[in-house]
């Protein structure tokens, strides 16, 4: 506990691991709000800005995901919050992909093992 408090008075920041989903989505949302101010500038950008987060482990792939699946009206335009969805489309689609594939390389893994497992079990004649 000494050595967090410790790290947190060094460097000010709070670790990722420390904030939940509903505070990633809200740092999503809030994004959005930005995207609503500053909207000639920003709305072109948003699937870099999705990326730099993402890069930079302020979001995971699965908040970005339900995130992108369902546009509110709650705190930008409907319109406004389909459009940035829109936008964010390419990389929400890369995300997907690369869970599908990291979701393979795993059940490979544990095929593997699986297999060597037995292949261990089996009686030497």
């Amino acid at each position: 506990m000494r050595r967090l408090e410790n790290r947190l008075k060094n460097t000010g920041a709070i670790p990722y691991y420390f904030v939940t989903t509903i505070e990633k989505l809200n740092l999503l949302r809030g994004s959005e709000c930005v995207a609503a101010v500053h909207q000639a500038q920003l709305i072109s950008k948003i699937p870099h800005v999705l990326k730099e987060m993402y890069d930079a482990d302020l979001l995971e792939g699965e908040v970005i995901i339900s995130w992108a699946e369902k546009a509110s009206k709650k705190y930008v335009s409907k319109e406004l919050a389909k459009e940035i969805r829109v936008k964010a489309e390419p990389f929400v689609k890369w995300l997907k992909e690369a869970e599908e594939r990291n979701l393979l390389v795993v059940k490979k893994k544990m095929k593997m093992r699986l297999w060597r497992w037995c292949i261990r079990r089996l009686p030497v004649y």
